[in-house]
């Protein structure tokens, strides 16, 4: 029985080990590219993090591509090496067994968004930008927006409800971050995270604000 637990608590240092190294990769590449002037950093965080999963051995490169318009052509790593050096688009594709599928994305290892705040895989524990939030938003307002015209009853209507949220998200972005935030750093915390604004609360807040109720930020944790 001692030997089963030391086992398993063996493994949980290690799958914690292994979050925190490519969570750590993740971070630095967020930091780098916000240092060049790039809020959209999502692709490049998430190949930082498969290089690091590489490095320590918890995936490997499946191919090597160079991209030619709108085509990715196969090659080998000295193309790949020759092509990028010559300026030219490449990627790599990766292979990652269950161990580096759990470190980059949580518990249950599988692709999940970034910056959602589990601490439990790397990709949730790097937060998103501002200018992703929005971005985020907009694409959401527009796509649940449409679908729910196609939605009868109640379930079209919360819909609707979901995609105004998302709009007005957008249109307010350091609200809608400060709100995010706050939600992320207390997920990553382990404490409870305020409750979520929607729609209602955001127009309540508004009319107690402009009768003189109240700042509009009390709605947040109620």
């Amino acid at each position: 029985m001692g030997q089963t637990t030391a086992g398993k608590n063996k493994r949980e240092n290690e799958r914690k080990d292994n979050v925190s190294a490519v969570t750590s990769a993740g971070n630095q590449e967020m930091e780098k590219q916000l240092a060049a002037g790039n809020t959209m950093y999502g692709g490049a965080v998430s190949q930082a993090m498969n290089e690091k999963l590489v490095d320590e051995k918890l995936a490997k490169v499946g191919s090597f591509f160079i991209q030619d318009g709108g085509n990715f052509i196969r090659t080998d790593q000295a193309g790949y090496t020759a092509a990028r050096k010559a300026g030219k688009k490449v990627s790599k594709s990766y292979i990652t067994g269950s161990k580096g599928a759990a470190a980059k994305f949580g518990n249950d290892g599988y692709s999940t968004a970034m910056g959602t705040g589990n601490p439990s895989g790397a990709l949730g524990s790097v937060p998103i930008s501002k200018d992703m939030l929005q971005s985020q938003n907009k694409m959401k307002g527009l796509m649940v927006g449409a679908l729910s015209l196609g939605m009868p009853g109640v379930g079209g209507t919360l819909m609707r409800l979901d995609a105004g949220k998302a709009v007005k998200d957008a249109a307010t972005p350091d609200k809608a971050y400060k709100e995010y935030k706050q939600r992320f750093d207390a997920k990553m915390s382990g404490k409870k995270p305020p409750k979520k604004s929607n729609i209602i609360t955001d127009t309540l807040g508004v009319v107690k604000a402009s009768l003189g109720g109240g700042d509009k930020k009390t709605t947040l944790g109620q």
